[in-house]
């Protein structure tokens, strides 16, 4: 491939040496001279000599402008794939930039995320297009983000605005669809087609069928390592009856060592617990809430990926079990009948009498009911069931629910009760005259009352013959002992069939005193269980579906208030109402408009996505790129790796070849030569250049335990300000080391951070940080627990008094200058004050080691909406500001040393001053 190939029209320039040497050549005279023969063949081995010598000059001039000539071309030593309809280099470049805008390109690489150094690489990409290439931008996560209409060829300038306005959202990935557009839209694109996916490439991308992906698309993308991911999939809720409150119970997944989560209920922390990889779920008892509603928030300890380490719950407790009685006449709800006493004792406005709420509705309006809210219906006086109705009924009991069948009418045929007869634990048949008073209850029935209720007393006009169906239990019997009443299973629920009904003329069973308790064991037997608990929420995306109980007056609208404190009204219809703005995690408030009950739903990632799975795909279908070293990459990937500078390289060898050649050959000693022909070839032979900012300072931190990371964006924070107020050159992200790389020495400060102990550490470690500290390394140490008293403490001063025996830990005094090395502080600082000091190690005049217990880092550590994660007791903001200073003290004082303290120029300084001669 070349670049420019209108230059290799020079190439004949080539033949320019044989011509000169051609019009240089001198005919031999000839001189008479004695015949001798050792003369005469001296000369001849002479002119052999001479011949070679010739020869080799004239190649090594010919290669030398042949070199010059090509490099002149531009010439590339492999031609990129992808290259449209042409192999032209000349010819313009269309690229199609993908910004992945998934949840996990928020993931940290070095303190800084995924999708601010794609971003970035984006940036280097739009810089390398030359005039006369096209270029455009377009998001996606788990599908297309831009519109069609906003898919087309862009400026430079306007790509990059493009580029700086994504931001990351909260979806999953799914790479078919943007393949799929890419392909549409590069299709009818001229010159050389490139498709630049700035992703991740993680494997969780991949879930569906790629489309087919035609090969005239040269596409790339970014190369990113695999890292374990922990993260809190499910927050599940369990109540009892004789509970107060309710068990949390939650599920991390991805856990590669053990972790702590804290839960917070309404704002308040209410407690933690710790899961390890081997029991992902961990449990955690919450206070009880009069209100029935809990809802807030629970937080495993923060790793690389901080969004997926948090969920949100809500839960809503129904204090009774609910159910739902239909009826078909007005007259059911009237004294004596059964529906009256009833009320009383389910539904009345004081509250119930026995362990259940019910709600009464007309049978004609069951498609308004929602069914899924009550744990038990009770089918009372119909005469008619709509087989739709009978459908839902049936539905609703194979589901887990209870439904209980009375007889509706006192003579004529029973009506056919469709699907809901079939589940059935009875059939029911004709009327039939009731003989003698009295029933009997079934063994077990009845027990613990204490005594037994006089059920001689109970007393039936009528009822209907009744089958009982294999499996079902009988509760209630005749004085005769026929079944009066059974329950039986069906599905995961179960359905009891009663042969008399509610109503006056059945007989007196309402007006008895057996009447409650005989109902209330009944229900239980179809509604068993703790009671009604209901998760309110949905993942990020979906429509939040409201629905208000029929019991509760429903409002005419609604306010819905998102995480972000910005709200928006909504209407209710027909006791219903749908929010379709779920765009972040986090706890969405609605209020009843005019006001009236609140509510919180819980929106959260979806895990079921495996969006937090952070493995890469093997063969993703397109050229992986560094993001280190990505503009390089990039330009060899798409133009080829250029040979211009190895052609010259080549060409300096052969004209100091062709100079060596042409001195005489005694003048030219042999190991200079060959050493001056060995240093050629060297520069001759193409290699890359690794840039070394050893100029530019990044932060390291010490790896070792598990809680050596207990703020990863911090760092990025620390580098950030660094470089805003100090004149110090930074390097972003930072830099991660065990004692066994030979990064750790090349350091100039490596930062410890824990608030476990971590191992103790063997001789040769010992040795190996002494030596550190004895080549001038300065090590900082920071105890982030904000205990009194920690492991992490006293693994501390063990290690450094093993380390320095008989030179203990010393309070650095307020006059040193890790105290001014950039801002003048009267006092230590950090999130807490736990040590009223900072000690230190001294080594001569230096401190080799710094160790606060105060937690500097954690006052630096923010939420992802940049907000401080942690309050700064006892002092607040202003302990917070001092502490931030002092972090900026300790690097400085690490790359300064004492230059603040040393005070040998002062005079020469104030004598200027006095002379007014400084400048």
């Amino acid at each position: 491939m070349w670049e420019r190939p209108w230059a290799l029209w020079a190439l004949p320039l080539a033949f320019v040496p044989v011509l000169i040497h051609w019009l240089s050549r001198r005919s031999a005279r000839r001189v008479p001279f004695g015949d001798l023969y050792l003369a005469r063949e001296a000369l001849s081995r002479a002119r052999r000599a001479s011949r070679w010598r010739d020869a080799a000059l004239l190649a090594a001039r010919i290669a030398a402008f042949l070199s010059l000539l090509l490099s002149c071309a531009g010439p590339s030593a492999t031609a990129p794939g992808g290259t449209g309809r042409g192999n032209k280099p000349s010819e313009s470049l269309s690229l199609l930039v993908w910004l992945d805008c998934s949840y996990s390109m928020r993931c940290l690489e070095s303190g800084e995320s995924r999708f601010e150094l794609a971003k970035r690489a984006g940036r280097e990409a739009l810089a390398a297009l030359r005039p006369g290439d096209r270029v455009a931008v377009a998001t996606f996560s788990n599908r297309v983000d831009t519109p069609p209409a906003a898919l087309r060829w862009r400026s430079r300038e306007e790509a990059a605005a493009a580029l700086a306005s994504a931001k990351p959202g909260f979806s999953g990935t799914d790479f078919a669809a943007p393949l799929a557009a890419g392909d549409v839209f590069l299709s009818s694109a001229p010159g050389r087609r490139v498709e630049l996916f700035l992703t991740d490439g993680a494997a969780h991308g991949f879930r569906g069928k790629l489309p087919p992906l035609g090969p005239e698309i040269l596409r790339l993308g970014l190369r990113w390592p695999g890292k374990p991911n922990a993260f809190l999939a499910r927050a599940v809720a369990e109540s009892s009856p004789g509970e107060p409150g309710m068990r949390l119970r939650l599920e991390a997944r991805g856990l590669d060592r053990p972790r702590n989560v804290k839960i917070w209920l309404g704002g308040r922390p209410v407690g933690r617990a710790r899961v390890a990889p081997g029991s992902s779920w961990a449990e955690v008892a919450l206070p009880e809430e009069a209100s029935g509603l809990y809802s807030g928030r629970a937080v495993l300890d923060p790793d690389d990926l901080l969004i997926d380490d948090e969920r949100w719950f809500s839960f809503k407790v129904s204090p009774r079990r609910r159910i739902l009685c239909l009826y078909h006449d007005a007259s059911f709800l009237r004294a004596p009948a059964g529906g009256y006493f009833l009320k009383r004792l389910c539904g009345a406005a004081e509250g119930p009498l026995i362990g259940y709420d019910c709600d009464f509705l007309d049978i004609a309006s069951i498609e308004k009911a929602a069914l899924p809210d009550y744990r038990a219906i009770l089918l009372a006086d119909w005469s008619t069931l709509p087989a739709q109705a009978s459908e839902r009924l049936a539905r609703f009991v194979l589901a887990g629910g209870g439904v209980w069948i009375f007889p509706g009418q006192e003579s004529g045929s029973e009506p056919d009760l469709g699907r809901l007869g079939e589940l059935a634990s009875a059939d029911l048949g004709p009327l039939v005259a009731a003989e003698a008073k009295g029933v009997a209850a079934a063994p077990g029935f009845l027990s613990g009352e204490p005594g037994a209720f006089d059920l001689s007393r109970v007393s039936f006009s009528a009822y209907r013959l009744m089958t009982v169906k294999p499996g079902a239990r009988v509760l209630l019997r005749s004085a005769s002992g026929y079944p009066l009443e059974c329950v039986g299973k069906a599905g995961t629920g179960a359905i009891a069939v009663s042969a008399f009904g509610l109503g006056s003329r059945w007989g007196n069973m309402a007006l008895k005193p057996f009447f409650a308790p005989w109902l209330e064991r009944s229900l239980k037997l179809m509604a068993p269980g703790p009671p009604r608990l209901r998760a309110l929420g949905g993942p990020v995306g979906r429509s939040l579906e409201m629905a208000w109980e029929s019991r509760v007056a429903a409002p005419q609208a609604a306010l819905v208030t998102n995480p972000k404190g910005r709200s928006l009204k909504i209407w209710v219809r027909d006791r219903r109402a749908n929010f379709d703005g779920t765009d972040r995690p986090g706890l969405y408030r609605v209020e009843d408009l005019p006001g009236g009950n609140d509510r919180v739903y819980a929106v959260n990632l979806d895990p079921t996505s495996g969006e937090s799975e952070l493995e890469p795909e093997p063969s993703p279908p397109w050229k992986t790129l560094s993001p280190e070293s990505f503009r390089r990459d990039f330009d060899q990937a798409v133009r080829g790796r250029p040979l211009s500078g190895a052609l010259l390289a080549f060409a300096a060898l052969v004209l100091c070849l062709e100079m060596l050649l042409s001195l005489p050959r005694r003048s030219l000693p042999a190991k200079p030569f060959l050493a001056l022909l060995f240093i050629a070839a060297l520069m001759a032979l193409p290699h890359g250049a690794a840039a070394q900012e050893n100029d530019r300072f990044t932060i390291t931190q010490w790896r070792i335990g598990d809680t050596w990371d207990p703020y990863p964006e911090v760092p990025g924070l620390i580098l950030r300000d660094l470089d805003l107020t100090t004149s110090v050159l930074t390097s972003p992200g930072r830099r991660v080391v065990t004692l066994e790389d030979t990064d750790f020495f090349f350091s100039p400060l490596v930062i410890l951070a824990g608030k476990d102990a971590p191992p103790p550490l063997g001789k040769e470690a010992l040795a190996m940080l002494r030596d550190f500290l004895d080549a001038g390394g300065m090590l900082w140490i920071e105890d982030v627990s904000g205990l009194p008293e920690s492991s992490f403490d006293r693994w501390v001063r063990m290690t450094l008094s093993s380390l320095r025996p008989g030179d203990p830990l010393t309070p650095i005094p307020l006059s040193n200058a890790v105290f001014k090395s950039f801002y003048l502080l009267r006092r230590p600082a950090g999130r807490v004050l736990v040590e009223p000091a900072i000690l230190g190690l001294s080594r001569g005049r230096r401190w080799s080691v710094v160790y606060s217990r105060n937690d500097i880092l954690g006052a630096w550590a923010v939420d992802p909406l940049g907000k401080p994660l942690y309050p700064c007791v006892p002092g607040g903001e202003q302990q917070r500001l001092e502490a931030k200073r002092l972090a900026i003290n300790i690097i400085l004082y690490a790359l300064t040393g004492n230059y603040k303290s040393d005070a040998v120029h002062q005079p020469y300084l104030m004598r200027k001053m006095r002379e007014g001669t400084l400048p």
